[in-house]
């Protein structure tokens, strides 16, 4: 470390020399960075680092605050059991009314049958191969027996493809 310092008040003391006008000559001297001091970006990114940090350590604290609270229990209003003797019949049937529900039975009603629409099928086109007719429905490739939105191929031909949906029959016809 000496050997640096001697070396540095030489260059220091033969400038001098060279400028008699009392100023050094600033064009020689260059700003290092340190290289133990953090950069601009290094600080920069430490205290975004420390403000996370801190708002996850108030996240967790009342997080945990309000994991500690207890919810306050209230108690049911308990009847106490009859006295006397239990063979008695009054009192048998006065307990057996006490147990009943207090609400009348709703009747049965008979249920609202809603029709419901079978979804919309486009026939866009019908092929033929080896194996047989293959429809295009809704941008899907369908062969007999294969189903599509809870209807199912029944048949397939040149112009016509027949599906069956909830026991309708649907034609779907080329144009």
């Amino acid at each position: 470390m000496s050997l640096i310092n001697e070396a540095l008040k030489r260059t220091r003391d033969a400038t001098h020399q060279k400028n008699m006008t009392g100023q050094p000559d600033m064009s020689q001297y260059k700003l290092e960075h340190h290289p133990s001091l953090p950069t601009r970006k290094q600080t920069r990114w430490l205290v975004i680092g420390a403000v996370g940090l801190m708002l996850l350590g108030i996240a967790g604290f009342f997080t945990w605050k309000l994991l500690q609270t207890k919810p306050v229990a209230v108690a049911a209003p308990v009847t106490p059991p009859p006295t006397g003797n239990l063979s008695d019949p009054a009192l048998m049937d006065k307990l057996v009314e006490h147990m009943k529900p207090k609400t009348e039975p709703v009747a049965p009603t008979t249920p609202v049958v809603v029709p419901v629409e079978p979804p919309k099928f486009t026939l866009e086109g019908i092929t033929r191969d080896v194996q047989g007719f293959e429809a295009l429905i809704n941008g899907v490739s369908l062969r007999q027996g294969e189903e599509i939105d809870g209807a199912k191929v029944t048949a397939i031909d040149s112009r016509v493809v027949r599906l069956t949906w909830r026991g309708q029959e649907i034609v779907l016809r080329m144009r």
